[in-house]
């Protein structure tokens, strides 16, 4: 209680005050909150509560997707452990020194927090013995299978004691967390927090509608003006991380950059320098920055705007730590601007537009719900998301096989069977040219349909055709592909700057399913773990 009054806590989160008294009674629980809700502290108190001090075997095991997750809840943790000389934690996880980590672990820690891959090593290797564990924690569990992690995380599970009380924590809850769960818990208690406007009451938000050639000028301009001292710059790719720091650094700023391909040795020297302010703006991709944790950014900069509605949570989260306050800036361009509606249904807010003069992209709507058809064609598709299409990957379909620019589709509105594309109308016939072609085993149909009149659809046009028809003419997804250098469908190579069809996480810092070197859980393209 002591350590916890130190840390300046007076009342429990939401998420803690729904979890701890089930974890104090032993049950197994599935919770489902974002970023920066409080997740360590509401399995990190029970915990350090429930350790008994006698027993110097691994007591309780957290496991998490990136090593700098691991050494931040290592640290949260030693913050409560701060009057607590008996308990011991420790992280290990890839990209640091094996045989110090095997030393560390004969200091008899009772609470280990890791990567899965790094945990994997050291049971092969008979340095790390799960058997007395009697509580395990998966966090950020969603974000461990998107990495690859499922093998890895069953072959630890089977590993510990199967009466041992499992809590999990997911930002999101797909069909696999639920497997997972019922799998290895019994009876799980399910709590849910939820994203309100409270969340993130003391960060001014804003959205800059840009061209993506304009991006570093409008960084440039807002930097100078507003003087912050602390601020952090999201990029979506490694490639793009070390653009912007070349380009500020030869403006005169003092900047860093924080990703994947960094050794370990380099990103904790990057840390240590923004924590001591020893340069004022950290350019980072999602994956790198997820343990960063420091009380003074002034303002977050989404220069590519995240792909993923919880990556926003997470990097806007960054700033108006400890009680202050911050902003955000989320650089839009054409193609990207639908995100910004997305994030703002996501926390249920708004942000507010931020004009730059001489830079802003006035061809940009800006009401972002309505787009200006004095100059489109609206197009009929009968691909829908029963089809299993996003605003993403269908528009990657039209782009690359009709031969447009993202800059060409003013609006995709996607429904559960169909769908209407809102197209320049010198495009509007490179779209109907699609019509025959397959998406994901749906045969497309294209058609111009015209504005809601008396009669028609009642979605606001009318079609000759029913939604889910057909067409006798052949092709299929690859067919109009280049001679060679295209990509076909579902490959998930990267190609330039953005991910392959379907990725929503940053290119930056992937690895290959499985791979279980001690590098650090990094393995080859295609599997989702982080590089880290």
């Amino acid at each position: 209680m002591q350590a916890l009054t130190d840390m300046g806590f007076e009342a429990p989160t939401p998420i803690q005050g729904e979890v701890i008294p089930h974890v104090l009674e032993g049950k197994d629980c599935l919770a489902q909150a974002p970023t920066g809700t409080g997740k360590t502290c509401a399995f990190g108190i029970p915990i350090i509560n429930m350790i008994n001090t006698s027993d110097s075997n691994v007591q309780s095991l957290i496991l998490c997707p990136t090593r700098e997750l691991a050494r931040q809840i290592e640290e949260e943790l030693r913050k409560i452990l701060k009057y607590l000389e008996a308990v011991k934690v420790l992280a290990i996880y890839g990209g640091a020194n094996f045989q110090r980590q095997i030393m560390a672990l004969k200091k008899r820690p009772q609470i280990v927090v890791g990567t899965p891959g790094r945990i994997i090593d050291h049971i092969e290797r008979k340095t790390l013995r799960l058997r007395g564990v009697n509580m395990v924690v998966l966090d950020e569990a969603d974000e461990m299978l998107n990495m690859g992690f499922r093998e890895d995380m069953d072959r630890i599970l089977l590993e510990v004691n199967p009466d041992s009380q499992k809590i999990m924590f997911s930002a999101t809850m797909p069909k696999a967390i639920i497997d997972i769960s019922r799998s290895y818990q019994t009876d799980p208690v399910n709590v849910k927090t939820t994203i309100s406007k409270s969340d993130m009451p003391q960060i001014k938000q804003y959205y800059v509608k840009l061209k993506e050639g304009s991006k570093i000028e409008a960084l440039e301009k807002i930097l100078n003006e507003q003087s912050y001292k602390c601020s952090i710059v999201f990029c979506n790719t490694k490639r793009k991380v070390d653009e912007v720091e070349k380009k500020l650094t030869s403006f005169g700023y003092k900047a860093k950059a924080l990703h994947g391909d960094l050794r370990q040795s380099k990103r904790d020297f990057v840390m240590k320098g923004f924590r001591q302010k020893e340069f004022d703006i950290l350019i980072a991709t999602d994956v790198a920055a997820r343990g960063i944790d420091v009380n003074d950014v002034e303002a977050i900069f989404n220069y590519d705007v995240p792909r993923d509605d919880e990556y926003y949570v997470h990097r806007v989260g960054r700033t108006a730590r400890a009680n202050k306050t911050g902003v955000s800036y989320s650089f839009a361009s054409a193609r990207d601007f639908h995100r910004i509606h997305e994030c703002e249904k996501y926390i249920n807010s708004k942000m507010e537009e931020l004009e730059l003069n001489g830079i802003t992209d006035v061809s940009l709507a800006s009401n972002r719900n309505r787009v200006d058809t004095t100059n489109s064609t609206r197009i009929f598709a009968n691909v829908g998301m029963k089809d299993n299409a996003t605003h993403d990957n269908f528009q990657k379909f039209i782009c690359d096989f009709a031969k447009v620019e993202s800059s060409d589709i003013l609006e995709i509105k996607l429904l559960e069977t169909y769908s209407f594309i809102e197209v320049t109308k010198e495009k509007a016939q490179n779209l109907i040219d699609l019509t025959g072609m397959t998406f994901n085993n749906r045969k497309v149909v294209m058609e111009i349909t015209n504005p809601k009149t008396g009669g028609g659809n009642r979605n606001g046009g009318s079609s000759s055709r029913s939604p889910r028809g057909g067409s006798s003419r052949g092709g299929s997804y690859g067919d109009r592909r280049p001679s060679g250098d295209r990509p076909s469908y579902g490959d998930r190579r990267p190609s330039g700057d953005r991910p392959s069809y379907g990725d929503r996480r940053p290119s930056g810092d992937r690895p290959s399913y499985g791979d279980r070197r001690p590098s650090g859980d990094r393995p080859s393209y295609g599997d989702r773990r982080p590089s880290g």
